[in-house]
């Protein structure tokens, strides 16, 4: 029986894994179903996101994704070097302050502040957001244990090498990655395949070489289920905005945790349709992205009265405007620093058009919320109100964006009569 104790990669916290017991769990399971698998990935990758996740690392940092992502490296070999560059700039540590905002430029700004570091999950999302920057396909996966009671999973990153036409793990946080005895890299599927037909990993670390009998019974005991989003895109952890959904890849007759119940709701047993599917990500974007970055650039055409409305002082007339179109209740006070106040444009004492600032994104505010009420449409309401937005928005320094769905044809041409360019 292989028994080992590791110190310091969890906060500290002691963990005593028997390797020869984890593989048994493993090995025990039930083989993968055949199971229908409706889900669907959607790429929703913003261009605009890309360009800037680039142009802050390459201002504030050495990391030069530009030159990285234009050199003659193999997908691998970027891959790695990127996820080189956050091992040695962010140690492992629990967090110690929360955010709800979780993306590249945050991520790397609350290192700067935190010298200590963070866990596994924002590595990962930190790393995914750098390789989609420069159209390194990749995904983050949330890899458990089968014990109920283990407060410990990990989560790292798959990366898709189209010279291999294979999936790859690389994980930033324990700096490591698993290779075959040829040097090929290996997906999570690969690795727990390994280590149910009784096969040592071939475990390769920037770090604590002394660790690698260690982690074949840490990734014995958390390759027992996973997670991934559906969602191939930016800002998937923390405050989402992007349509998404969670699907969990378990072995046949296991019941997901209470602990973890939000992940029972998209549950499959099918593991090659699960990682099948995860490769072959829809590009059928159904959202269109809008930017605007100077005042020059800018068609500013308000004919119409635009007020600015309070969200405490005037919530009485914004709640009877949003109950023309949802019942969902309107509470300023749930709202944060992202939700800026109201424009609008009224009809004696009702809200006959409305949008509102998001601001989401350093540099840059999002036009939002935007609805004028259906008997009052196609009379340029729309273009007013969002022409003297992104006026205001430029006025105080920021880019302005916009996101709209590709069907909506109405929006698309107000964006652009405002000189709005499409990305």
């Amino acid at each position: 029986m292989t028994e080992r104790i590791y110190t310091g990669i969890y906060g500290g916290i002691r963990m005593a894994i028997d390797t020869n017991e984890m593989i048994r769990k493993l090995q025990a399971c039930a083989p993968y179903t055949e199971e229908p698998f409706p889900y669907k990935s959607l790429d929703l990758t913003a261009p605009t996101r890309s360009e800037e996740i680039r142009r802050y690392f390459s201002h504030n940092t050495n990391l030069d994704l530009d030159g990285i992502s234009a050199s003659c490296l193999s997908t691998w070999e970027k891959a790695r070097k990127i996820s080189q560059f956050v091992s040695d700039h962010i140690p492992h540590d629990n967090q110690k302050e929360p955010m709800q905002e979780l993306n590249a430029i945050n991520l790397w700004e609350y290192a700067q502040r935190v010298p200590t570091g963070f866990n596994c999950r924002w590595h990962a999302v930190l790393l995914s957001e750098l390789l989609l920057s420069i159209d390194i396909k990749n995904r983050f996966v949330t890899c458990f244990p089968e014990d109920e009671n283990d407060q410990d999973c990990h989560v790292v990153n798959l990366v898709w090498l189209p010279e291999m036409d294979k999936w790859a793990m690389i994980d930033s946080d324990m700096q490591e990655y698993v290779t075959d005895p040829d040097g090929i890299p290996l997906s999570l599927e690969e690795m727990r395949a390994e280590m149910i037909a009784g096969r040592k990993l071939n475990i390769h670390r920037n770090s604590d070489p002394d660790g690698v009998e260690y982690m074949q019974g840490y990734w014995a005991k958390n390759l027992y289920w996973f997670n991934i989003h559906m969602t191939y895109g930016y800002d998937l952890e923390g405050r989402r905005q992007l349509p998404d959904c969670i699907v969990t890849l378990i072995p046949p007759g296991f019941h997901v945790p209470e602990k973890y119940s939000s992940f029972s709701t998209n549950l499959t047993t099918n593991a090659a349709a699960f990682w099948h599917g995860y490769k072959d990500i829809s590009k059928e974007n159904p959202f269109v992205y809008y930017r605007l970055d100077s005042a020059e650039e800018l068609k500013h055409d308000t004919p119409y009265d635009v007020r600015e409305l309070d969200w405490h002082k005037d919530l009485a007339v914004i709640r009877r405007f949003y109950a023309r179109f949802t019942d969902a209740q309107i509470n300023p006070d749930e709202f944060d620093q992202t939700i800026g106040s109201p424009l609008v444009i009224m009809d004696e004492n009702e809200i006959i058009s409305f949008a509102l600032p998001l601001s989401f994104r350093t540099g840059e505010t999002e036009i939002g919320g935007v609805a004028t009420i259906p008997e009052q449409r196609n009379k340029g309401f729309c273009k007013a109100l969002i022409s003297e937005m992104a006026f205001r928005i430029l006025r105080g320094g920021k880019a302005v964006t916009l996101t709209t769905e590709k069907t909506n044809l109405p929006m698309r041409a107000a964006a652009k009569a405002i000189g709005m360019k499409e990305l």
